[in-house]
């Protein structure tokens, strides 16, 4: 099994739980299989034009790179049977 962290190094809250782990930063998709766990981690707003929205005047400036990554990531991962653990990102 192999834990996936996007855009973070920090796997230290994870080394009790996974002791066994194999630890990836910023995986490209063909490192992510069946089982695996990825991790996308908190930040900036994600933007609104993923999902059919219009922006707000609320919403932090998106980072577009960040989101079309983590979207490939995703999709692969559900395609793939790898297990998806997401923080806030707005």
């Amino acid at each position: 099994m192999k834990i996936h962290s996007l855009y973070y190094n920090d796997f230290a809250h994870l080394e009790k739980v996974f002791p066994q782990a194999v630890r990836v930063h910023n995986p490209i998709t063909s490192q992510i299989g069946k089982g695996d766990i990825v991790i996308f981690h908190g930040g900036t707003d994600i933007s609104s034009h993923l999902y059919g929205e219009v922006p707000s005047k609320y919403n932090q400036s998106p980072d577009h790179n960040r989101d079309t990554y983590e979207v490939d990531i995703y999709r692969h991962a559900q395609e793939v049977g790898a297990f998806c653990y997401g923080i806030c990102r707005g």
